[in-house]
């Protein structure tokens, strides 16, 4: 099993963020853009990649326990 910190790393696209936020792709990334979400871009398209300790920190602490277990899927 990973560890918390292990699962910090692990990086989400936004389709995925989407998925598991139950919102468009367009509104993670607004979000994104915003700065309201913490992202990277990833190649020459530059491509979002939030990672798990991101999204915890925007969802907030309430939510911390279940947005660390998504890093723990190695699906």
């Amino acid at each position: 099993m990973e560890d918390v910190e292990d699962s910090d790393k692990k990086l989400l696209t936004v389709g995925e963020l989407a998925a598991i936020l139950k919102i468009g792709q367009n509104s993670v990334t607004a979000a994104i853009r915003a700065g309201k979400l913490k992202a990277f871009r990833l190649g020459e398209r530059g491509q979002y990649r939030v990672s798990v300790a991101a999204l915890a920190d925007f969802l907030g602490d309430s939510s911390e326990v279940y947005v660390r277990s998504l890093g723990n899927n190695d699906s």
